[in-house]
Order: structure tokens, then sequence, then C-alpha cells
């Protein structure tokens, strides 16, 4: 399924219950196409009281000398340029909101890569340590505008973005669910203005296994001889 069709999927799933939803494709490399998805959003609502950043580009399985440098441009500026743009240009509307009612809220998703390193994963773990440092910077600027910003890392979840994992016999079940970061969405959007949540962490029992796994896999593909 494309891209416009899974949009045009999850829109409708959103619609039946009861969602008011404005569809908007934007390649998230592109500054332009960014500034104009979030132009489109004040059009359609009016106001930004939630931000989640959570798009991100998971090519899987490069070692650092294999990896193409155009595949690294990708994920610096999908995982964490397009992250900081996004923020930037809904600023305006997130300050309004909170000034009107104490608390506008922006959660952006990093991943355990981050912190402690996967094999063939080296320039998404970067990209994602980026996002950390990115959002506790924001924590401290927006504090007095009425902004919290929350950090998500989720270790491996069962998301397409997870099929390298599968390969090594790990079960979706053995993963997060998705629905666990609903869960804590669900959550910072209740509690007080006078609390923030630096961060979340989503680990799922099987993550030291599943980094095993990878590496053992990376360590037999090394070990064959090219041909």
């Amino acid at each position: 399924m494309g891209d416009e069709a899974k949009l045009a999927a999850a829109a409708q799933e959103l619609r039946g219950e009861g969602g008011l939803v404005e569809v908007v494709s934007a390649d998230l490399a592109d500054e332009a196409a960014i500034e104009g998805m979030v132009e489109a959003h004040r059009r359609a609502f009016g106001r930004m009281d939630v931000l989640v950043n959570a798009a991100a580009d998971g090519t899987i399985g490069l070692a650092i000398a294999d990896l193409p440098t155009e595949v690294l441009d990708r994920n610096l500026d999908v995982n964490l340029r397009a992250l900081f743009l996004t923020m930037r240009a809904s600023m305006p509307m997130l300050t309004a909101a909170g000034s009107d009612h104490g608390k506008a809220l922006v959660v952006n998703v990093s991943s355990m890569a981050a912190k402690g390193g996967v094999p063939g994963l080296s320039f998404y773990a970067a990209a994602k340590a980026g996002v950390i440092a990115l959002t506790e910077s924001a924590q401290a600027e927006g504090r007095e505008a009425g902004i919290q910003f929350t950090i998500f890392t989720p270790g491996f979840t069962a998301t397409p973005m997870a099929a390298g994992v599968q390969d090594v016999g790990v079960a979706a079940e053995d993963m997060v669910a998705p629905a666990d970061l609903g869960e804590g969405l669900r959550f910072l959007l209740r509690t007080s203005p006078s609390c923030l949540v630096r961060e979340i962490e989503f680990v799922p029992r099987a993550q030291n296994e599943i980094v095993r796994r990878l590496a053992a896999r990376r360590g037999r593909v090394a070990s064959k001889p090219r041909s």
C-alpha cells in the first residue's frame, strides 16, 4: 500500500471514530513542504494544542563502512532536521495554546538505539540522540511559554519498521505494541500544566535479546567472504 493510500485508510478509521481529520502528504526532507503542512493545519483548525513528531526513516542493517552518504543525509533530514523544522513552524500556534490554557504539548519520538547502540543503525541512533538533545533544550526554552516537551523513547516496536527484527526470529508480541505509545500520549494529555514529564521509555522485555540477535546476524554476515 502506498503512502497516500495509508494516509487515506488512517483518516477513514479516525473519522469513523468521530475524529475531525485533515490529510496532508509532505516530504519531510523538504523545508517548504513542512511549512506547507503546518500552514494546512492552521487553515483547517486555527490552533495547535498538541504536536507529535513521530515520522522516521527506518533504514536498517548498514554497517558504518558500507553506509552511503545519501542514506546518512536522508536519515538526518527526516529523523532530526524535519523534527526541528516542524517544531519551528508550529511555534506560533503552540505558544498561543500555551498562553490560552497554560499547556501546549509537544511529543518528540526518539529511540532506545540513541542510548545503547544497535548494530547496523549507527546513523539512525545518531539522529535520534539529536532528538533527545534538541527536546531537552526545547524543554528549557518552553517552560515559561506554557509549552511542554516530552521525549518518547521506544525500544523495538511492532511496526513495519521492525521487519528486519522479525527476520531474526522476534515475534511481534515480544516487542512494544504501538498502542502502548498511544496510552503514553493519553497520560500526558491528562497531566496538569505544572507537571512536566521529561521522558517516557517504552522498552520490551526482550530488548537486550533482540540487540544480541542483531549483533550475531551482523557477525555472521561480516564473516562471509566477499566475492
